[in-house]
């Protein structure tokens, strides 16, 4: 899979590339929403999008937003700190696939990835 992981924690975006990439996914990282946005005009093969939530420069809700408008049907996992049931009660309508509560295993981040 061609997975685009965005986290301002370099400690978390790193880590789990690392992982990622050792199980042979193609990875591309961002710290913040412009970067992703960036990254993901410019590499249509892309299939799969791991977005932290909270971050500096762009929101994750943001971020969320305008990767939709240049694929609206590529697969967004969202991870944040927050509970999966604030996540959801803020974010209802937006048509993510799956969210990770962090501290998340990169067990837990393979099973999500599919």
């Amino acid at each position: 899979m061609n997975i685009l992981f965005v986290d301002d924690e370099d400690v978390i975006r790193n880590s789990c590339a690392l992982a990622l990439e050792k199980e042979g996914h193609k990875v591309w990282t961002a710290k913040n929403g412009l970067e992703a946005i960036f990254i993901f005009e410019n590499n249509p093969s892309i299939n799969c999008i791991v977005l932290d939530l909270t971050m500096p420069r762009l929101a994750g809700y943001d971020t969320f937003l305008e990767l939709r408008k240049i694929n609206s049907t590529v697969k967004i996992i969202l991870i944040s700190g927050y509970d999966v049931d604030m996540v959801a009660l803020r974010h209802k309508e937006l048509n993510y696939y799956s969210y990770l509560q962090k501290p998340f295993s990169i067990e837990r981040l393979l099973i999500e990835i599919g």
